[in-house]
């Protein structure tokens, strides 16, 4: 190859491996940092972090069995042998998990309320984005059964 040639082809690999090391540290160090990537440590002011830590840490054992009420209803419908009466029970005691928590959740807004301004409430409550993502650790992990992909296909050419 020519030097000429060479000399091209050095440049624009420096030129890319410039444009991936600027890229990386504009990304790392440099931007901003989405809001749901930002700790709720961070998020939420000094005054109230030890009141939003003490809920959740009260709250956690209600979420947890609220969850596997909800795990164990999805797999009773899961279940080779269906029975609509224990299904009906399992949703029944999600229903009053839910119920729970939801009920602690209100008293204890309730009882911060008593300690907060309306602007301050409605700063907390602003904070207190929920979780989108929370119900998928619901989901059990057994997969539903693979169905046979031919009687399928001959349904739909019928």
């Amino acid at each position: 190859m020519s030097k000429k040639t060479l000399t091209i082809i050095f440049l624009v690999s420096v030129v890319f491996n410039l444009a991936f090391i600027g890229t990386f540290f504009y990304l790392r160090f440099l931007s901003p940092v989405p809001p749901h990537r930002i700790p709720p440590e961070r998020l939420i002011p000094a005054e109230y972090r030890e009141k939003y830590f003490t809920q959740r840490k009260l709250l956690e054992p209600y979420h947890q069995e609220l969850r596997k009420q909800r795990r164990n209803f999805l797999e009773s419908l899961m279940q080779n042998d269906f029975d609509e009466k224990k299904s009906l029970e399992k949703l029944q005691l999600s229903l009053e998990k839910q119920k729970q928590v939801e009920k602690k959740l209100g008293e204890y807004l309730i009882q911060m309320r008593k300690s907060m301004t309306a602007d301050q409430i409605k700063k907390y409550l602003q904070l207190r984005r929920p979780r989108r993502l929370e119900n998928a650790r619901d989901l059990p992990t057994q997969r539903f059964p693979k169905t046979n992909n031919k009687n399928n296909l001959n349904r739909r050419n019928k």
